[in-house]
């Protein structure tokens, strides 16, 4: 009936700690992935996969799922090398985490901006490397200037054709008012002194 909630089929599974369920999580998502290896959902499947092992502290498995999962397509892919990129940089590994940042940077995907990856790689590179920080940063405010120039630009473009528009339409309106007409009372105009006619005389 309406407003009752919605009992799930079938008994609610139960988990002793957090690891066992990361890892009953894990091998869920394996199996979809395996099962449904070319298309968009065991993609994700398989990225699934790779962040649960992370949660369980399975770093070889999540490397694996997430290293297949970056080879899929552009939006899951995007979301794996961030998560490998993480797992990398936890592991001291700075280069590789750089290259997968500055892959993302270059992809600028919607699930993972160009300003995020910025911003990971930047804080990465704080601690053992701040000049290189300083140069992701200048290119964080570089890239805001130019969005704010561009917005600037695309709003007077759609500004001008409607100031446009309402000059034309001024224009006809001002053409279209009628012209003022003379009275029909006015005086008629007079006569110049040189045309006007001498009275004539007695004789």
């Amino acid at each position: 009936p309406a407003g009752e909630a919605v009992q799930p089929d079938g008994p609610t599974k139960t988990f002793a700690s957090a690891s066992e369920r990361s890892t009953a999580a894990m091998n869920e998502f394996q199996q979809v992935a395996d099962k449904y290896p070319q298309t968009r959902n065991g993609h994700m499947a398989r990225y699934l996969a790779g962040v649960a092992a992370l949660d369980k502290g399975d770093t070889s498995a999540a490397e694996s799922n997430l290293k297949r999962a970056a080879d899929t397509d552009k939006d899951t892919s995007a979301l794996a090398k961030f998560a490998l990129a993480d797992l990398y940089r936890s592991q001291g590994k700075t280069d590789e985490a750089a290259k997968l940042y500055r892959e993302l940077i270059s992809a600028d995907r919607a699930v993972v901006g160009k300003s995020q990856a910025q911003l990971a790689l930047a804080d990465m590179y704080e601690g053992k490397n701040p000049a290189e920080a300083v140069k992701v940063y200048e290119e964080i405010v570089k890239d805001e200037q130019a969005k704010v120039k561009e917005e600037l630009r695309s709003s007077r473009r759609r500004r001008r054709p409607q100031a446009s528009r309402l000059l034309r339409s001024r224009r006809r309106s001002s053409s279209s008012k009628p012209k003022p007409r003379s009275s029909s009372w006015a005086c008629p105009p007079r006569r110049s002194s040189s045309t006007a006619q001498s009275p004539r005389r007695r004789p």
